[in-house]
């Protein structure tokens, strides 16, 4: 009846975010920064930063992160331009 505070990320622990593997994009990679990014929305409240924003700004960042990282690679997966559509995700 409440939830576990510890998200296990280990390989065993991350297994339970697992989706179809019909497609080579890593959602669970995306699953993983859209988790990271409500924790650090949530973290910045707790501790009252005066610099607090909304989860889809610390999601848009961390993708943004992503998508400099794949830049640097001289063979960049097919799958990257999606990063742009995240990139640009509107408020809802």
């Amino acid at each position: 009846r409440t939830i576990k505070k510890d998200l296990p990320l280990t390989p065993y622990g991350i297994r339970f975010l697992s989706v179809e593997k019909q497609v080579e994009i890593p959602l669970d990679l995306v699953m993983l920064l859209g988790l990271h990014a409500i924790w650090r929305s949530r973290m910045a409240v707790r501790h009252a930063d005066v610099d607090a924003r909304p989860v889809r700004m610390y999601f848009i960042e961390s993708i943004c992160r992503l998508k400099s990282v794949y830049a640097t690679l001289v063979c960049a997966p097919d799958w990257v331009s999606i990063l742009d559509v995240l990139e640009t995700l509107k408020e809802f």
